[in-house]
């Protein structure tokens, strides 16, 4: 998995709320959309967590991006940001986003990230063996 978001805490309350739920997966994760990008050249994760509002290259950007090159077109990507913007959302969905999810003031609510999570790796193992 990737996880793209330039805020620090962010970053580890999404790691924590992941292996606090039973994940066991390797998360890289990257501060920039540059970064974001250059990582993408030589992994590919079976998930992206991408924050929108990142130096450098936004996340928009690096979406746009992901869906432009042929091994990453595929690899779901969940949106987690601060931003509620209908613009922002309907960006997303453009670039088929499997999820968005607006970054809450408690960790009660950042818990159900991990069940977005699981819910879109469950469908992408189911689809592999189908």
């Amino acid at each position: 998995m990737l996880l793209v978001d330039d805020n620090r805490t962010d970053a580890l309350i999404i790691r924590e709320v992941l292996k606090s739920s039973g994940f066991e997966l390797e998360i890289r994760t990257v501060s920039d959309g540059a970064a974001a990008l250059e990582c993408l050249n030589d992994f590919i994760p079976a998930l992206i967590l991408l924050d929108l509002n990142l130096p450098k290259i936004s996340g928009l950007e690096v979406l746009r991006e992901i869906r432009q090159r042929d091994p990453l077109a595929g690899v779901p990507v969940v949106i987690v940001t601060s931003s509620n913007s209908a613009r922002d959302r309907q960006a997303a969905r453009e670039f088929n986003a499997a999820a968005y999810f607006c970054k809450p003031d408690n960790l009660a609510e950042f818990m159900s990230l991990a069940g977005i999570v699981g819910g879109i790796l469950g469908a992408a193992a189911e689809g592999e063996t189908s």
